[in-house]
């Protein structure tokens, strides 16, 4: 994966641990099928897995509102620093 998809992943698993509200039971079935996917096929990530995850940000409004935010300052940095990253 390049940088832009990394941005991607933990844009998402840093506005996911933003979440104050859990995820609906079709989103969580609809991610673990992402995450199956990545483990088995991770080469798929640009053609396929990653619009996949977005399907699941998109219509989210809090989770979306906060994986935009994310997403915007990984992308304006060069390198991303530990305490960005999730733990």
């Amino acid at each position: 994966m390049n940088t832009k998809a990394d941005n991607t992943i933990i844009a998402f698993l840093l506005a996911f641990q933003d979440l104050k509200t859990a995820l609906g039971e079709q989103e969580k079935q609809n991610l673990k099928e992402v995450a199956k996917q990545l483990d088995t096929q991770p080469k798929a990530w640009e053609d396929y897995i990653k619009g996949r995850l977005l399907e699941i940000i998109t219509p989210n409004p809090d989770l979306n509102k906060s994986y935009q935010f994310y997403k915007s300052q990984l992308d304006n940095l060069e390198d991303i620093p530990d305490d960005l990253l999730p733990n």
